[in-house]
């Protein structure tokens, strides 16, 4: 499904660049989904898939860090509210380690002050 290529993830960003350059081979083909909403998740998930994807999804902040932590993603997809850690805690874990792979953090929290707070904390991009 391209809707989430095409329209969910702003042209000329990083996180899209890596979902082009992963759709062409040139990545590794794997995806992190953390999302406490089931229904959201498996959307994202069934997108990614379709794409030809490999995906990995948890719904807690806590066991996402830990996937990200052990494993080799193309992207992870991070939602800002999570139950056990938030987004933003995940996100800043993530960059402490080194890891450049390129975060996009998603929520309903559209304010201004929400979305520079989740690009401070190191996501390559934010999408309300």
């Amino acid at each position: 499904m391209k809707v989430f290529v095409d329209i969910r993830v702003e042209p000329g960003s990083r996180a899209r660049e890596t979902i082009i350059d992963s759709a062409a081979g040139t990545m590794s083909n794997k995806i992190l989904i953390v999302e406490d909403d089931e229904d959201m998740r498996r959307l994202l998930e069934a997108s990614s898939i379709g794409l030809g994807f490999d995906v990995d999804c948890s719904g807690d902040g806590a066991k996402g860090l830990e996937l990200a932590l052990h494993g080799p993603y193309t992207l992870v997809i991070l939602d800002v509210n999570l139950p056990s850690m938030n987004g933003f805690d995940v996100c800043t874990a993530i960059r402490k380690t080194g890891s450049m792979v390129p975060i996009l953090m998603v929520s309903s929290q559209g304010s201004l002050d929400d979305r520079v707070s989740g690009l401070e904390f190191g996501a390559d991009d934010y999408v309300v």
